[in-house]
């Protein structure tokens, strides 16, 4: 083995935030509404959860599909100008997509399939 790629390389590898890591939820939507079900951890999606529940709707996330899906994204944030000055706000950037075959068995189990 080459001694040089062997040796230990140190990276300093800056603490990323959690609105700047991709957000994962499982959501599910029916006739009356929705909500996200299970999310990743340490992500921007758990923090607006804690902030606003887990109702799509409250989420920015209510385009969702009838049934179980799973979005992926991320909190965008943004800023405008009011009479009041700046404000702040998030808007999710993302799309759903349907469960893969393994996230489907964790569905079933009763698991949160994006922590497996």
């Amino acid at each position: 083995m080459n001694a040089a790629l062997s040796a230990e390389v140190d990276i300093d590898v800056p603490e990323v935030e959690p609105y700047q890591k991709p957000s994962r939820a499982v959501v599910a939507k029916g006739d009356h509404g929705g909500c996200v079900v299970w999310c990743s951890d340490d992500s921007m999606i758990e923090f607006e959860i804690s902030a606003s529940g887990n109702q799509l709707d409250d989420l920015g996330l209510g385009d969702a599909p009838e049934g179980i899906s799973i979005w992926e994204g991320e909190y965008a944030y943004r800023t405008y100008d009011t009479a009041n000055g700046i404000e702040h706000y998030t808007e999710p950037v993302g799309a759903f997509r349907p469960p893969t075959a393994e996230e489907w068995i964790a569905i079933m189990a009763g698991m949160n399939p994006l922590c497996v």
